[in-house]
C-alpha cells in the first residue's frame, strides 16, 4: 500500500497530516462521488390472483319452466327489482289450451241449450194462441152449433199448453245449468290464462351481473343443474384472492398494507389495500412450491372491474428502515462482505481521507441502483462511485 503524506507548515514546524490511499486507489478522480441522501426501502413480493366477487347475490332459478328471454349480459349494471329472465310454464300452457277448449264446448252447450229454450218457448205460445182461439170461438156460436168446433177441443189444447210450458221450464233449467258452466269455464280460463303469464325473475340487489349461465330456451333444469342462473356483485365489497409462497408465508399477515394492479382496467394500477385473511392451509398439498391464499380488500375500485380479472398484489415482507440509494459502482465486494469508500470532506479539516465501511446490501430499485444500509454510514457522507 502507498501512503501520500501532505505537510503543513505551523508556527516553523512540520505537521504531517496522512492521507490514505490504497493501490488501487490511485487514479481516484474527487468528482466520482456522491452524498448520501435517506431513503427508505420494503422489499416485496409480487403474487398472482383474481378478483372475487365474495358478497356476489346468486339468482337461482326452479321448477319446469323454460328460459324465454334473458335481459341482461354479463357487467350489465342493475337495481334492485330489475326484471332479469322470463320462465314460461309448458305445462301452464297447456292448461290453458285445455281451459280454452273446454270453455268454447261450454259456450257451445249454453248456445244449443238457448236454441232448445227458445224453440220451447215458441211451442209455449202456439198452444196458449190456439187454446185461447178455441175457447173465444166456442164461447160466441149459438147453443146447439157445439159440432163446428169439435175439431178444436179446448181441454186438449189446455194440455198442449201445459205440456209446452213443462218443455219450456225444462229448458230454461237445462239454459241455466248451461249458462253456469259456461261462466265456470270462461272463469278457468281465466284463471289459467293468468296463471300462464311468464314469470319474472328480478335482481334480489343492485349491482353488477356475472357469471352469466342461462340462455333462452333453456329448462329450469338444465340451468338448477349448473348452478345460479347468474351472480349479482356489489363491486365495493369485491376482494382479490393472491397466492403466496410458502417461503414469504410468515412475513404475511392479516392488516398488513399492500398495493394490487388489475389487468385491463383504466386506472387499475396501484390500488391501496389491506390483506384481511390468510389461509395457513395449502391450495394444494401436492403442489410445489406450495403456494397460500390470501384475500385482500381493496380500499377503493375503479369501474369496470368484474369477477375473476386477473390481479397482481405487491405485497411488503420487510421494512429496512432508513437506507440509501447508489449506483451499482458505489458498492464493492472482498472476502469480508459488500462495502462503500467513503471521502472526508476537506472542507471539515478532513483532506479527504478514503476509508471503507461494511454495508448491506438489501435490494435494488427498479432504476437499477442499489439499495444499502450500514450503522457507520450518516446521510450526507459522501462516498466513491468508481469502485466498478
Amino acid at each position: 500500500m502507498l501512503s501520500l503524506l501532505a505537510a503543513a507548515l505551523v508556527g516553523g514546524a512540520a505537521i504531517l497530516s496522512p492521507q490514505v490511499y490504497s493501490s488501487e486507489y490511485e487514479d481516484f478522480n474527487p468528482s466520482n462521488t456522491i452524498k448520501l441522501i435517506a431513503g427508505n426501502y420494503t422489499s416485496s413480493i409480487d403474487c398472482e390472483g383474481e378478483l372475487d366477487a365474495a358478497s356476489g347475490t346468486p339468482v337461482l332459478v326452479s321448477g319446469n319452466g323454460v328460459v324465454a328471454e334473458v335481459f341482461v349480459a354479463n357487467e350489465d349494471e342493475v337495481s334492485a327489482g330489475k326484471t332479469l329472465l322470463l320462465i314460461e310454464d309448458p305445462d301452464k300452457k297447456k292448461a290453458v289450451d285445455d281451459a280454452q277448449a273446454a270453455a268454447d264446448e261450454a259456450e257451445s252447450a249454453k248456445q244449443d241449450a238457448q236454441g232448445v229454450y227458445d224453440s220451447a218457448e215458441a211451442t209455449l205460445t202456439t198452444a196458449i194462441a190456439a187454446r185461447d182461439k178455441a175457447i173465444s170461438g166456442a164461447q160466441s156460436l149459438p147453443t146447439g152449433n157445439e159440432q163446428e168446433t169439435s175439431n178444436q177441443d179446448p181441454a186438449q189444447l189446455a194440455q198442449e199448453v201445459t205440456d209446452a210450458e213443462k218443455a219450456l221450464s225444462a229448458a230454461e233449467k237445462a239454459l241455466d245449468d248451461a249458462t253456469a258452466q259456461a261462466v265456470a269455464a270462461q272463469e278457468k280460463l281465466t284463471q289459467a290464462q293468468q296463471d300462464v303469464q311468464p314469470q319474472e325473475v328480478v335482481s334480489p340487489v343492485d349491482g353488477t351481473v356475472a357469471e352469466l349461465e342461462v340462455a333462452a330456451g333453456m329448462t329450469c333444469a338444465e340451468v338448477e343443474k349448473n348452478g345460479p342462473a347468474l351472480r349479482v356483485i356489489d363491486p365495493s365489497t369485491m376482494v382479490a384472492k393472491a397466492y403466496v409462497p410458502g417461503g414469504s408465508l410468515q412475513s404475511v399477515s392479516r392488516g398488513n398494507f399492500c398495493q394490487v394492479d388489475i389487468e385491463g382496467v383504466e386506472d387499475g394500477e396501484g390500488m391501496n389495500a389491506t390483506i384481511s385473511d390468510v389461509s395457513y392451509e395449502p391450495v394444494s398439498a401436492s403442489e410445489r412450491p406450495l403456494r397460500y391464499e390470501v384475500t385482500i380488500t381493496l380500499d377503493s375500485l375503479p369501474e369496470g372491474v368484474s369477477d375473476g380479472m386477473k390481479v397482481t398484489a405487491h405485497i411488503p415482507i420487510q421494512d429496512y428502515g432508513t437506507v440509501f440509494y447508489v449506483p451499482e459502482s458505489a458498492v464493492g465486494e472482498d472476502e469480508t462482505g459488500y462495502y462503500v469508500v467513503t471521502v472526508g470532506d476537506r472542507t471539515a479539516g478532513d483532506k479527504g481521507t478514503l476509508r471503507h465501511r461494511g454495508v448491506e446490501v438489501v435490494g435494488k430499485s427498479d432504476d437499477g441502483r442499489i439499495v444499502i444500509r450500514s450503522s457507520v454510514v450518516k446521510e450526507g457522507t459522501r462516498i466513491r462511485t468508481d469502485l466498478a
